[in-house]
């Protein structure tokens, strides 16, 4: 194809894709808006997302080119009907979260030296998404106290995972803010043939077979205390039955908070993404300090001058040994985490402990004075690599500081509708080494945002140009997005 007919290919795509969203907007015309985010980089790529909303269906179009409007293909899309207010249907690329998720993700996430806890949650479990697999449909049904869900892709059958959700939540009598769910789950996935490509093959020879996930979850959350309990199983021809349970708990104080958690899988356990799971056990306490100095003053009326919390989390894991013959490997995590901040001021510190590597980062953020609009930022993040002679090196080490200016905004009034204009320009400078052996990187970067809105139209501009030492001398990029209303 010629670079005219790709570029006039690209623009038919932009349009039509334009034109489908503001007939999805103007199909419930009681509160309909549309929304058009453009960005481009340099060197790079172009991408555009489209977006409508009104009242009974929201649609989403991403669009991606490596330059504007050349070659501009449909990267993904979703849709989003509700019909009737207990219903929605989604179609397309979808976002799942929630027990469906934890089915394909079972063990416990720990990132960071903290752990956000599972609560009973009845809203939408399944939302719009942006990803390339677009042959989804999922349908979720609320009634009052009831949460009905399903989702899978027709074409692909149980080539892809397939799932259906039944939660039900109880109110406990004179308490409110106390809630309990229970949930049952059940999901599918053909799985391909396993070969062997040696004698010694870490997973035996299989066929084509379809495996099934049941599972149940109870959810507990109060003004003090949260609970849950996670169980889900693995089953299907030609392979072992397998298991997996986890459960978490938390206490929250006025001072002292903690939670913590246990997971638990057997060997022959796959979950509902039919990858086996490297871990075999996960056990961990995350204990958190809170206090602000001064409460007392607080209580009448007066700011406090600051605020401290001091966390920090141990995980004790078991994971599975790289070959057949290999034993397990048992392993220890710790992390630290201080932050100190008031009205003015707040700095964050962060660490994490491997076997084989530590996690420093640090960041620093102070806004001055209103009559002064600016506000210092500063971050760094290093990785501490463990050597044979017990000691450790920088082997990544990356820092970034600036400043950002952001005047107040300007307001006016044109016929009593309000028009305002916020303006913001940012400075940075950067460091980074990837590695022991090589040089420093430095770099520098500014920054330009720019807000202008209406009643019912609203416009950001953000621009941002970079230069550097290393292999990209320079980079930039414009980001443009727009909302009508």
């Amino acid at each position: 194809m010629t670079p005219s007919r790709r570029s006039k290919s690209g623009i038919t795509n932009y349009s039509f894709a334009l034109l489908l969203l503001i007939t999805v907007s103007r199909s419930y015309p009681e509160d309909p808006s549309i929304t058009l985010v453009q960005e481009a980089t340099l060197p790079g790529r172009y991408e555009a997302a489209l977006s409508a909303k009104s009242t009974i269906l929201d649609a989403s179009v991403y669009l991606r080119s490596s330059e504007p409007f050349h070659s501009l293909e449909f990267r993904s899309y979703s849709l989003n009907l509700r019909p009737i207010p207990p219903v929605s249907i989604t179609g397309g690329a979808i976002s799942v979260s929630g027990l469906p998720s934890r089915a394909k993700n079972p063990f416990f996430s720990l990132t960071v030296p903290s752990y956000t806890p599972i609560i009973p949650y009845s809203g939408t479990i399944i939302r719009n998404g942006s990803g390339i697999d677009t042959g989804n449909i999922a349908i979720e049904y609320m009634p009052d106290k009831w949460k009905i869900a399903a989702a899978g892709d027709p074409v692909a059958k149980l080539n892809e995972p397939v799932w259906f959700l039944v939660s039900h939540f109880f109110d406990v009598a004179k308490h409110p803010e106390t809630t309990l769910s229970a949930t049952l789950f059940g999901g599918a996935h053909r799985l391909p043939a396993k070969d062997c490509a040696t004698w010694f093959s870490d997973e035996p020879l299989r066929p084509e077979a379809t495996l099934y996930i049941p599972g149940a979850e109870l959810a507990f959350v109060s003004p003090r205390i949260t609970a849950s309990a996670t169980a889900l199983g693995s089953s299907g021809a030609f392979r072992k039955n397998g298991s997996f349970i986890r459960a978490d708990c938390s206490f929250s104080g006025d001072i002292f908070s903690i939670a913590a958690g246990f997971a638990s899988s057997s060997r022959d356990f796959i979950p509902l993404d039919g990858r086996q799971e490297s871990y075999l056990r996960r056990i961990f306490v995350a204990p958190t300090l809170s206090f602000t100095p001064g409460r007392k003053y607080v209580r009448r009326g007066k700011k406090a001058s600051y605020k401290i919390e001091i966390g920090g989390i141990f995980i004790n894991d078991l994971q599975r040994g790289e070959k057949y013959y290999a034993p397990d490997v048992p392993s220890t995590t710790t992390g630290f985490r201080l932050s100190v901040s008031n009205e003015f001021a707040s700095f964050g510190f962060r660490m994490m402990q491997k076997p084989d590597k530590t996690d420093l980062s640090g960041r620093m953020i102070i806004t001055l004075p209103k009559w002064i609009p600016l506000t210092i930022e500063s971050e760094t993040k290093t990785v501490l690599k463990a050597e044979k002679s017990q000691n450790y090196r920088a082997e990544r080490i990356a820092a970034t500081g600036g400043i950002v200016w952001s005047p107040p905004p300007r307001i006016k009034r044109d016929n009593g509708n309000p028009r305002s204009a916020t303006f913001e320009l940012g400075l940075a400078g950067n460091l980074e080494r990837n590695a022991f052996d090589e040089d420093f990187v430095h770099g520098g970067e500014a920054r330009l945002a720019l807000i202008l809105s209406k009643s019912h139209y609203r416009a950001k501009i953000l621009i941002n140009a970079a230069i550097s030492d290393g292999k990209e001398p320079y980079s930039g990029g414009i980001r443009l997005e727009t909302a009508l209303q």
